[in-house]
């Protein structure tokens, strides 16, 4: 995708981390909660902007909560 303008300074730093996520080897997740957190960081890393990016972030804030509460249910 060619732009007319540069990059601002957020959009920079979500390329920069998009490319350095894109070298890390991603290893199978079995617990379905964890999976969609990966997945949405993955997503988060191909973000094209600060504004979905932290949208994701949310979406992966609520599983990882769900993940704790039933970590926490199983253990008692």
């Amino acid at each position: 995708m060619k732009r007319d303008k540069p990059l601002s300074d957020d959009e920079a730093a979500l390329a920069a981390r998009s490319e350095h996520a894109k070298l890390v080897i991603a290893l199978p997740i079995d617990d379905p909660f964890l999976a969609g957190v990966s997945e949405l960081l993955h997503r988060i890393m191909d973000a094209q902007s600060l504004e979905v990016a932290r949208w994701q972030a949310g979406d992966a804030l609520v599983l990882l909560r769900e993940y704790v509460k039933k970590q926490g249910e199983t253990r008692q």
